[in-house]
């Protein structure tokens, strides 16, 4: 059978001071009954990790889940300390499941910051807390972090090694013995951080200055790539978006070229292709612009795609969706030399070697002399980076 260290090695063993021990009042033959009962209690607690570890796996945001059950002599020395630090409070074979609350501690990992929410309901909802969950958050942190919690009802607390984690005390009862477990949510990121700062500092080196410094830098690393990954995040979100709104363009483009194919052009079709005209444009290319301007041929003389080639009217004209924003600013700059052309139509088909689909260059941007009139090139900066269409 397993059995406690004798008070001599065991003190030494994690630098308890004797003296400090002494006058806890606490009996080394009361620690060895507890020791044995928690040792007793062990499997309830494995099974209770398990369990709560598999639940917080399902939750659609956790990357990852670790647990433990806490070590069995790090639990006697948890009680010393604390009788040490406060020698008023009593922990003991009858309260200790009760007053030491990370028996069962939980880890639930996430990739992005803002996965915490997500992962916040489902806690709250799966099971009852002993205390309002508490935020831990580093100096400094913006007040909207701050606020994001605490319009959640949890309490938020500076931390002052800077570490980020949300913490709960739930509470379970698998059996006629009440326990608390520990669950601590915290991006990939603090994870790492928290792991190296624990294995390298705690808790005998708290108060070394190179551990500090160390410590410190690999804090607010963790934190830039936090930011970064926030960033990816919403990159990927943006491209999604885009690539439905292209798609849903492209259908546009689609519909408009299949009513410019008909040999006849009614009015009910040239309502059609002005509300697609009114579209406003996403970043991007409209890679038959050529097949758009010959089929304008048809209808040059209906209201809406006037033959005179001025700014507001040639504007009408980059609303076509697919058509690039970088082209429809680059457009908008030669509007005083297109004013020799007879119609939109001549003018798109001019510049249709220019803009064949590809978006302008942000650092590059060039467009060649043609046989017509002489194009301006487009002023530096105006490009579809710089100028883009309000979402």
């Amino acid at each position: 059978m397993q059995t406690l260290l004798n008070q001599k090695e065991f003190l030494g063993k994690y630098r308890v001071n004797e003296d400090e021990f002494n006058a806890t009042g606490l009996l080394w033959n009361d620690l060895e009954t507890l020791f044995l009962h928690y040792l007793d209690i062990k499997p309830d607690l494995e099974s209770i990790g398990q369990t709560m570890s598999n639940r917080l796996m399902k939750i659609k945001k956790v990357h990852s889940v670790r647990y433990r059950i806490k070590d069995e002599e790090h639990l006697i020395e948890k009680i010393i300390r604390k009788r040490i630090e406060k020698p008023d409070r009593i922990i003991d074979i009858k309260n200790y499941t009760t007053e030491i609350t990370d028996l069962v501690g939980l880890r639930a990992i996430h990739l992005f910051k803002e996965d915490w929410k997500p992962i916040h309901d489902v806690i709250d909802q799966t099971w009852n807390l002993k205390e309002t969950a508490k935020a831990y958050i580093r100096e400094g942190d913006n007040e909207v972090y701050r606020q994001a919690f605490t319009d959640q009802g949890l309490s938020v607390e500076v931390h002052k090694r800077g570490y980020r984690s949300i913490h709960y005390i739930t509470i379970t009862k698998p059996a006629k013995i009440e326990f608390f477990t520990e669950i601590q949510v915290r991006t990939i990121f603090e994870e790492g951080w928290s792991e190296i700062d624990h294995s390298v500092r705690y808790p005998y080196e708290l108060d070394n200055l190179l551990y500090k410094e160390f410590s410190s830098i690999l804090n607010r690393l963790a934190g830039m790539s936090d930011e970064m990954g926030t960033f990816i995040n919403l990159l990927r979100a943006e491209i999604t978006a885009n690539k439905e709104k292209i798609l849903s363009n492209q259908q546009e483009i689609e519909r408009l070229q299949a009513i410019l194919d008909k040999p006849e052009i009614t009015q009910e079709d040239k309502n059609e292709i002005k509300e697609v005209i009114k579209y406003v444009t996403l970043p991007g290319y409209y890679p038959k612009i050529s097949e758009l301007a010959k089929g304008l041929e048809g209808i040059k003389g209906f209201p809406g795609l006037p033959n005179n080639s001025t700014l507001g009217k040639l504007a009408e004209l980059g609303k076509i969706p697919g058509i690039s924003a970088g082209t429809l600013e680059a457009m908008r700059s030669m509007t005083d030399s297109l004013a020799g052309f007879n119609s939109i139509t001549e003018a798109i088909k001019a510049n249709t070697q220019i803009y064949s689909g590809t978006p302008l260059n942000r650092s590059s941007a060039k467009v060649e002399t043609l046989s017509r009139p002489k194009v301006k090139s487009p002023k530096k900066g105006n490009t579809s980076e710089d100028n883009l269409p309000a979402e």
